[in-house]
């Protein structure tokens, strides 16, 4: 017989086995939801930081400043300003509305307001991110209460806050009575102003200083805002003193006014500053398309007044283009005369109409950046015409004529702007370029210069001597024939230079410098008078070969990527040298250097290199065939270090060397590495510190260099490390910092252990998160996987074992091994369901110092256990049920191997059923 105290160790038995039993072949129990946090401060330490203060009615002011140990979810907070201790004579319409904001660390969580309608007012902070453990968890609250203008009409308000905290699930913290007071008071006095110009616009950045005059004191300095009001708006004063309000802005006018500032008062400086800068530069430039185009331009003078050119009259102060001044216009409007300065005084006109105006008064009225320099400038446009340019006031086919502006309050004056007339006639010039055979010369330019210009190249023939077709009228190319026909010559008896470039002709210089080139040849000649002609004015050129002349570009990539003419590498290492060539025929001008790839002289050219210390280096391809500009080859350095100075060369076809040079420095490379440390004895290692390199520079100062990590055993390393020059290694962790100063004198490895005082590494700490899945129904049988985050929120390495527990069972296990801050993924694959018995399994992923839950809801499969066989072999009296003692049957059997655990757990589900 079976005593009572037995039967309870079977239960006993039985209902252990059921609790261990509960999942079989690693079927598992989920939460159907993952624990709801509790509210901040639920338990804990709050750390109080709110302070005593003079709340000023009609102001904010902060009445509560709470730190929590243990954070949490914040679905709401209750407020109540006059819910400490300490609180007196608070209304409810002292306080007009409280503004709460969530934070976790620095970062700001959430922030609500609300109006404040009874003591004990409710601010939602359902939704946000403060009531969600997925953006991180609340540990601060700031609460703020904006205060009535008439708070303190009953005299002696005094605040003391009191706040609660609620989560979702109902948890809250209590009701928290903060340290200190706000005291609440109307005596205060305040200054305030507004900054504009005389136009009532507002100045912005006017430096404002407020001063006690009753003893000389500063209270305050400021700068307007973008609206030209102080900033802070209202400035609180001492009542029954004096105050002067002095502004200062560049470019205006001073400002000083002194008032009397009494008892609960706020006085207002208005302020209006005239702007008074003056102009101190006058300008007159070419303008073409809204755009400043050089001080010149050229009209044809056809004696028509629509053939024009703009100009514009440009006025600044210079000291506005300056940075460091804060005022980005020279907002002028002066008047400005304008007359040509000539010696015809029947040559020029200003404007078109009827009148010939030689001189006139224009008016600086647009604003804008027309000179392109970044600031903006007062000017005004005007028109230059030809309708009083012709033949008859023109003595010379090429008359330039001065621009003089000039304002003489300012005393501003520039005379560099010019006009040039040109007058295109009817006589004309033709002939035949030919060689020293008589063989007409094909493709040869032809142009021709009037005595006296100042420039006879090519290039101003083309774009001064233009008709209103649009046509240069002295230039022309030969034809197949070699013949030249040049129209439009003007002026009886006017000596012109007729000349003459081809190509593989005579490439003297047979003219003035000013010709900008070198030619074939040249002829005189002297017109004769409108319409009359000479004919057959042959030149004859010689053919010469061509020499050319070569122009070398050497650079090397310098340790940014960047190519210089100086640089330093490593021992044993490669850096790129790149080659430009250009190339032109000898006595052509340095404009007509062409890339080689782009010229007609030359395909390819072997640019030899040499160097002064060849022990340090050498470059691979040697000499370089160079078929285009930037060829590359490689610098290749050796072991030893030093200075050299590479240099590429090419010779032309008289042995005329063209080079150019880069130095290369190669210096020793080696490694620093070392342990960063607290100062404890024995010392910690400080795992994921940050450890900067910096260069010791001559002057003292540092350069950055490079940031390394300390891993697990708090060890850092830099590689390629430049020898010869002091190095700082700077330390920081928990935002404290130590270093170590150094000399690398040699390659190889040199040791530089950083100590940091009054820190301690965080012990690993296994963190769980991203339970997965984490509310699931399943039928029993099906298989599942199981997943989350382990995260080593610790600063050392650490080594744990995760487990998979179901109703507080570990199922399986794994060993996981984590550096400070890093994380992995743990999953266990085909998870068995079948043995659960049918209901809710509380499931969760565990480290030694975290866990995260979760519910698994179990329905039962078609096959029910009480039929199944080992069901029936232990249904002793065949009634379709399991009693107790023979569920105790069936765990003997399993404790002596006689079954299995799934067995067993199903025999257990049909007692439990």
């Amino acid at each position: 017989m079976t005593t009572t105290n037995s039967k309870d160790k079977v239960r006993s038995l039985v209902l252990a086995a059921l609790m261990v039993f509960s999942v079989v072949g690693g079927s598992i129990a989920f939460a159907g939801a993952a624990a709801a946090a509790n509210a901040p401060g639920n338990s804990g330490t709050v750390t109080d930081n709110t302070e005593s203060v003079s709340a000023l009615s009609g102001e904010e002011t902060e009445v509560a400043d709470l730190v929590f140990s243990d954070p949490g979810e914040m679905n709401n907070i209750t407020v109540n300003v006059d819910g400490g201790a300490n609180s007196a004579n608070v209304n409810v319409d002292d306080v007009t509305d409280v503004r709460v904001v969530a934070y976790n660390g620095s970062d700001v969580l959430a922030e609500t307001s609300s109006s404040y309608a009874t003591h004990g007012t409710v601010v939602d902070f359902n939704g946000t991110d403060a009531d969600s453990e997925t953006n991180g968890t609340v540990d601060r609250v700031v609460v703020y209460a904006q205060l009535a203008s008439s708070a303190t009409v009953d005299g002696n308000e005094v605040l003391d806050a009191s706040v609660e905290l609620q989560a979702d699930d109902g948890t809250t913290s209590g009701a928290i009575d903060t340290d200190n007071v706000q005291s609440v008071t109307t005596d205060s006095s305040f200054i305030s102003g507004e900054v504009e110009d005389s136009n009532g616009e507002p100045i912005e950045n006017a430096q404002v200083e407020i001063v006690n005059n009753d003893n000389g004191a500063t209270v305050k300095t400021l700068t307007t805002d973008a609206n030209g009001q102080f900033d802070p708006s209202r400035v609180r004063v001492a009542p029954g003193q004096n105050y002067t309000v002095n502004v200062d802005r560049f470019g205006y006018t001073t400002y000083s006014q002194t008032q009397f500032v009494g008892s609960q008062e706020t006085v207002n400086f208005p302020v209006t500053l005239e702007f008074n800068l003056q102009p101190d530069n006058v300008d007159v430039q070419r303008f073409d398309n809204g755009e400043v185009a050089g001080t010149s331009s050229t009209l044809l003078g056809n004696n028509e007044s629509d053939n024009t050119a703009t100009y514009a009259v440009v006025v600044e102060n210079t000291n506005v283009e300056n940075a460091g001044t804060p005022i980005d216009s020279s907002d002028f409007s002066i008047d400005v005369d304008l007359e040509f300065n000539k010696t015809d005084a029947n040559v020029g006109d200003f404007w078109d109409n009827d009148a010939i105006n030689t001189s006139t008064t224009v008016t600086t009225t647009e604003r804008g950046d027309v000179d392109g320099d970044g600031y903006s400038e007062s000017y005004v446009t005007f028109n230059v015409t030809a309708d009083n340019a012709s033949a008859d006031t023109l003595a010379n086919p090429l008359t330039e004529v001065g621009i003089n502006a000039s304002n003489a309050e300012n005393n501003l004056q520039d005379n560099d702007a010019t006009v040039q007339y040109v007058l295109e006639g009817e006589e004309k010039i033709t002939g035949e370029v030919v060689d020293i055979d008589g063989e007409g010369v094909s493709d040869a330019t032809v142009w021709a210069v009037y005595e006296g210009s100042g420039n006879q190249s090519v290039a101003f023939t083309e774009n001064t001597f233009v008709n209103d077709d649009g046509n240069a009228f002295l230039v022309d190319e030969t034809n197949d024939d070699g013949r030249y026909a040049i129209p439009g010559l003007a002026g009886n008896d006017t000596n012109v230079t007729v000349y003459v470039t081809a190509t593989n002709y005579n490439r003297e210089n047979l003219t003035d410098t000013s010709v900008g080139q070198f030619v074939a040849a040249s002829e005189f000649e002297q017109t004769a008078g409108p319409k009359s002609e000479t004919e057959n004015h042959d030149i004859v050129v010689a053919p010469v070969d061509v020499t050319l002349d070569y122009r070398l570009n050497l650079s090397a990539e310098g340790e940014d990527g960047n190519y210089s003419d100086s640089i330093a590498m490593g021992i044993s290492s490669e850096r790129d040298v790149r080659v430009g060539l250009d190339v032109k025929a000898q006595n052509e001008p340095d404009s007509e250097f062409t890339p080689i790839e782009n010229s007609d002289l030359v395909d390819s050219e072997d640019v030899n290199f040499s160097t002064n210390n060849s022990v340090i280096g050498n470059v691979v391809d040697d000499p370089l065939t160079v078929t285009e500009s930037n060829e590359t080859t490689v610098f290749q350095s050796t072991r030893s270090t030093g200075v050299t100075n590479l240099t590429a060369e090419v010779t032309n076809g008289e042995d005329m060397v063209f080079n150019d040079t880069v130095q290369i420095e190669v210096y020793g490379v080696g490694e620093i590495t070392g342990d960063v440390v607290n100062d404890k004895n024995p010392a910690d290692n400080l795992p994921g510190a940050k450890v900067d390199l910096l260069r010791v520079e001559n002057n003292g100062s540092e350069t950055l260099l490079d940031t390394d990590y300390t891993g697990p055993q708090g060890s850092y390393s830099f590689t390629e490390v430049r020898t010869g020059e002091t190095y700082r290694l700077v330390g920081t962790f928990e935002n404290e910092t130590g270093f170590n100063e150094i000399y690398k004198g040699s390659a190889g490895t040199t040791n530089a252990d950083i100590v940091i005082v009054g820190v301690t590494p965080d012990a690993a700490t296994f963190d769980v998160s991203d339970l997965s899945p984490s509310n699931k129904t399943v039928t029993q049988g099906d298989q599942i996987d199981v997943s989350a985050t382990v995260t080593n929120i610790g600063d050392e390495q650490g080594t744990q074992t995760v487990e998979l527990r179901v109703d507080g069972n570990t199922l399986a296990s794994q060993d996981v091994q984590l550096v400070g801050d890093e994380n992995v993924t743990v999953t266990f694959d085909d998870v068995d369901t079948s043995g659960l018995a049918a209901g809710d399994h509380t499931h969760g992923v565990y480290t030694e110092d975290d866990d995260q839950t979760g519910t698994l809801t179990v329905e039962s499969s078609d096959d029910d256990n009480s039929n199944s066989s080992i069901v029936a072999e232990y249904d002793a009296n065949n009634n379709g049920e399991i009693d107790l003692m023979e569920l105790s049957a069936a765990a003997n059997a399993y404790s002596s191997g006689q079954i299995s655990l799934m067995e067993l757990s199903q025999v257990a589900g049909a007692y439990s059923s």
